[in-house]
């Protein structure tokens, strides 16, 4: 067996022997009410096939793909384990070994049609949102939209656009054909070919100073990732609600709506990357006061459901973890539930549908509240 474990002793250890302290915050355990895709029991059975004494066959190689990466075990943890690397390391085992849930195991087959895992040509949608003119030119901004927003929401990179022309930016997007940053595949396990991916991506990213993403996930991986892969990576990478706060007194906002506003916390933003001030700032600029705020927030956020590829292992659990956050809205009096990831957006919305409040990104919301926002 391979070294897959190396580097993963101390979770592993520790969670095996923990009493299920983070228990009652998995979602996923939460929402199935099964003691077996705990995070112990997920990294318990890590310790034994480890050992040797399971196999490391098709129901072991499942459990790890359990899990939405949404690091909430760890904001409980005494010993802040973090339990998706080790997963993530048994994910890329299981594809190796064949035992992977098929979904995941013919993921990167799929993903490779069009290069990213909705089968369609983003290019195409990207150039029915964004004027000719910041294609094939010289810029030192990038914008860099990612797959997710422009599948559901091509619309918000309207928005986007148009409010980074407001602040006058020097901005391009990039002519690639496969405009995903490799996360779907490297959260179903395939590692050989989201390196392939990050280094092209990268490769059109260097000739840049800044690379501006509406996507917390594409954010955390280009910024985060692609250097613990080995691939060297120049210009800065910001999330937009952080180019935006920064930003904000140079926008031509009209005046401010007192709107009924809750914020959904990401995880890739909030507990990856610790940016939870800068979306709140963007909110109260609109709004004239701070967001409304869900019990559990920021670091304590629960999470969509949309993270890890759980809605492809496990598409009824991913859809109950945000049925679950969204029924609790109604309460807090908002009309509104703002959020600053697409993944999320669309895991909320779609949970929503039946809710009497809207959904929103933050940056469709400011797009909506600044002067001649039509134009």
């Amino acid at each position: 067996m391979a070294d897959w474990h190396e580097g993963f002793r101390r979770e592993i250890e520790y969670c095996t022997y923990c009493p299920k302290l983070c228990r009652f915050s998995c979602p996923v355990a939460q929402v199935e009410c099964s003691e077996t895709v705990t995070p112990t029991a997920k990294m318990t059975v890590l310790k034994l096939v480890r050992d040797g004494a399971l196999p490391f066959d098709t129901e072991a190689g499942e459990l790890p793909y359990l899990c939405s990466g949404c690091l909430i075990s760890r904001t409980y943890c005494e010993h802040d384990i973090e339990v998706y690397p080790p997963f993530e390391a048994a994910r890329i085992e299981a594809v190796n070994k064949g035992v992977a849930p098929p979904v995941m195991q013919n993921h990167a087959e799929n993903w490779s049609k069009k290069g990213n895992p909705f089968n369609k040509d983003m290019q195409e949608i990207l150039k029915s949102c964004v004027p000719q003119k910041y294609f094939n030119k010289r810029a030192d901004v990038v914008l860099f939209t990612g797959c997710t927003v422009l599948n559901y929401f091509p619309e918000q990179i309207s928005d986007t656009v148009r409010v980074l022309e407001a602040l006058d930016v020097d901005f391009k997007v990039i002519d690639l054909d496969w405009l995903c940053c490799g996360y779907p595949l490297i959260t179903a396990g395939h590692r050989g070919p989201f390196v392939e991916q990050a280094q092209r991506v990268a490769e059109c990213l260097n000739d840049s100073s800044l690379v501006i993403s509406p996507c917390p996930t594409c954010t955390h991986t280009i910024k985060e990732r692609y250097p613990e892969f080995g691939i060297d990576l120049k210009p800065e990478i910001v999330h937009i609600s952080r180019f935006l706060a920064d930003n904000l007194d140079r926008l031509p906002l009209k005046s401010k709506e007192e709107e009924k506003v809750i914020y959904h916390d990401p995880c890739h933003l909030g507990r990856y990357m610790g940016t939870y001030d800068e979306p709140r700032q963007v909110i109260a600029a609109v709004t004239g006061s701070p967001p409304l705020e869900f019990f559990e927030n920021r670091e304590a956020a629960t999470c969509c459901g949309g993270g890890g590829g759980l809605p492809l292992v496990r598409p009824a659990t991913a859809r109950q973890i945000a049925r679950e956050k969204v029924e609790t809205v109604p309460d807090y009096g908002a009309c509104i539930l703002a959020t600053s990831c697409p993944m999320c957006r669309r895991m909320l919305g779609r949970a929503a549908k039946d809710l009497d409040f809207a959904t929103e990104d933050i940056v469709t919301l400011l797009a909506r509240h600044m002067e001649h926002a039509g134009t």
